[in-house]
């Protein structure tokens, strides 16, 4: 459990480390703490978003797309709230504020044309392959997030190490008046400096968007689960706050949620009362149905044979009897087993 939370804090991480670099490199150059960057990185979801629902784009595409819109969009924040105070070497708050200014505009904006409704990328947008590596569960899209966010996080490393502009950018980072008599244009460093670190945003805002499709299919896929043990209607309840035999069928319910390739259940009845066997015996058979293998351990014998398929009986270690169900009722060393000896039945 941990390995697979920790794998899902990296995916997440790595989009979180897109929208900080950016964020970063206003500051750190610009001398700006823009407030504006979030609105960026909503801008750069939509446009990646749009150009998939009514161009059909690719994954590459949109996320090109994405960068590009954002990267426009802080370069002219740039030119239009930012600028202007550079020039009057302005307060730290006053950007502050002009971009708060750019932020409400944006929104509103993007509120007129979208509504306030929520979004999601197609789900079949991207494939729906998962790779297992030891207890890891990572699915195709939140690799390639990984893979893409250390990508352009090289790039920019790249960039800023190894070109020209990159130079350029850390000594307007270090002095802006020295860069200027050194010959270094500024106020062009200045803009791409604004445009880079706002595509970064826009890339991050799509792989978030992405992301949140699934998140949504996994949703989707916990009620359904939910739905069959009947308890999708206490969703949103504390699991605390649940009968006995709702915590033991919201067990199977959690493991049913990992698409297991064979579950293991050992004495799923133990305390429950009549009824709730009952019905726990027909949401298992629902379950076999599903084509899920099950191997279940039982001892109340009505359960083992009302749901399963083969019988396995040991008694005291050692197999006795296997067979259907009807065959392992008729078997003598069974019988003599059950009528005085322990026993313990295992059926798949």
């Amino acid at each position: 459990m941990f390995l697979q939370q920790f794998a899902n804090a990296l995916v997440l991480g790595s989009v979180y480390a897109l929208f900080a670099l950016g964020f970063t490199l206003i500051f750190g150059v610009l001398e700006v703490i823009t407030l504006a960057h979030g609105a960026v990185f909503m801008i750069g979801a939509f446009a990646g978003l749009t150009v998939v629902t009514k161009f059909n784009a690719s994954f590459p595409t949109a996320i090109l797309v994405g960068m590009m819109v954002s990267g426009v969009l802080g370069w002219l924040i740039d030119l239009v709230a930012v600028r202007p105070l550079r020039k009057r070497k302005f307060h730290h708050l006053a950007p502050m504020i002009a971009t708060i200014g750019c932020a409400t505009i944006i929104i509103s904006i993007s509120q007129g044309l979208f509504g306030a409704e929520i979004y999601r990328f197609p789900f079949d947008f991207m494939p729906a392959t998962s790779f297992n590596i030891s207890t890891i569960q990572l699915s195709l899209l939140q690799v390639m997030i990984i893979g893409i966010a250390l990508f352009l996080m090289l790039v920019i490393i790249i960039l800023l190490n190894q070109t020209k502009w990159g130079k350029a950018v850390r000594v307007v980072a270090e002095n802006p008046r020295t860069a200027a008599l050194l010959g270094i244009p500024v106020e062009r460093v200045f803009q791409l400096t604004a445009f880079t670190a706002s595509a970064l945003g826009g890339a991050a805002g799509v792989l978030t968007g992405i992301n949140f499709r699934e998140e949504k299919a996994m949703r989707e896929k916990a009620m359904e689960i939910l739905e069959l043990f009947h308890l999708a209607g206490k969703a949103k309840r504390q699991a605390d706050s649940l009968s006995y035999g709702e915590q033991r069928k919201l067990e199977l319910a959690r493991a049913l949620a990992t698409s297991p390739k064979l579950l293991l259940v050992d004495e799923p009845a133990a305390g429950m009362n009549p009824s709730e066997t009952e019905e726990l015996m027909g949401e298992i058979v629902q379950i076999n149905n599903r084509g899920y293998t099950i191997c279940l351990i039982e001892h109340d014998m009505k359960f083992v044979m009302g749901v399963c398929r083969q019988v396995a009986v040991l008694n005291f270690g050692e197999l006795i009897a296997l067979g259907s169900p009807d065959e392992v009722k008729s078997n003598s060393l069974v019988i003599e087993a059950y009528l005085g000896k322990d026993e313990n039945a295992i059926c798949s």
